[in-house]
């Protein structure tokens, strides 16, 4: 065999090599592990009142669906958001993940949340239960932001039959 035809040989032997092997399995586990770690900063900047720090969880363009209002746009309003909750007294925000559902750069989780909330001279703490839905996207960096957002009070937070019927997929 020619030098030519071995390195060809080679060549080819390489690329089927390549081509017929398994694709990467990404952790099953990986995508709710990063979500549930961003809504961990979520809940300490809500906790702290750092509007800049929730907002910089929302990708550029998000939409916060907020019950009784019109939805909010970009990073900006939501930071807005967010700092006007601190100030009428939204002390924390507690998220519990009931499950998470990915196809490629995206994922939708869907959860309960328990809200404080200390009104200005209010005696009294308001304590609020709910359920709520994020859409999140992959971004070009690999970590995960908010795209959409909406919550509602009352309710189980029930969880919807999952065609697997795994609890987190």
């Amino acid at each position: 065999m020619s030098p030519r035809a071995r390195r060809f040989a080679l060549a080819a032997s390489v690329l089927t090599l390549a081509c017929s092997g398994e694709a990467k399995q990404e952790n099953p586990r990986a995508v709710p592990m990063a979500i549930e770690a961003q809504n961990r900063a979520w809940m300490r900047a809500v906790k702290r009142g750092d509007a800049p720090a929730v907002a910089a969880l929302y990708a550029d363009s998000a939409a916060l669906y907020v019950p009784s209002t019109d939805v909010l746009v970009g990073r900006p309003a939501v930071e807005n958001f967010y700092k006007g909750a601190a100030v009428s007294g939204l002390k924390e925000m507690r998220l519990t993940m009931v499950h998470v559902l990915t196809s490629g750069s995206m994922a939708r989780e869907i959860g309960r949340y328990t809200a404080t909330i200390q009104p200005p001279n209010a005696v009294n703490a308001v304590h609020e239960n709910g359920k709520y839905v994020t859409v999140w996207t992959r971004q070009l960096d690999g970590s995960w932001k908010i795209d959409s957002h909406i919550w509602n009070a009352g309710g189980a937070g029930a969880l919807p039959a999952a065609p697997d019927s795994s609890p987190v997929k």
